[in-house]
């Protein structure tokens, strides 16, 4: 299973579930810093360069238990979280590569249709 058809059963099922109704109103912003105010994550950094979307998440408190089952099987769900909320601001076209998961964080790469003024890089 793609990270990108995750995220369409996410929005099928689970979108009328509190919680990520909540989420689903999230920017990246606003899901960095509800994830680094709660010490889900130390730090989300995001940036875009010729037509791809880097999304760097440093410090994941359960990557360690999550990542040794998911690997190359499943999404991590944190990348299906990020990419979730990144389709409401950007035309996502696929995943550059998979995700890079390492012990306490992942790093993912992602091809747009066309940069965005209003989505701002941080």
């Amino acid at each position: 299973m793609t990270a990108i058809k995750a995220t369409e059963i996410i929005e099928v099922e689970l979108s009328h579930i509190p919680m990520f109704e909540r989420i689903l109103k999230w920017d990246i912003r606003g899901l960095a810093r509800e994830f680094e105010e709660i010490d889900f994550v130390k730090k989300i950094e995001c940036k875009g360069n010729n037509g791809m979307v880097t999304v760097k998440i440093k410090g994941y408190r359960y990557a360690e238990v999550i990542h040794p089952y998911v690997e190359k099987t499943y999404p991590c769900p944190l990348v299906s979280l990020v990419l979730l909320v990144l389709k409401k601001d950007i035309m996502v076209l696929i995943a550059g590569s998979l995700p890079t998961l390492t012990e306490d964080s992942v790093i993912m790469k992602f091809r747009i249709a066309k940069p965005t003024k209003h989505l701002l890089w941080f």
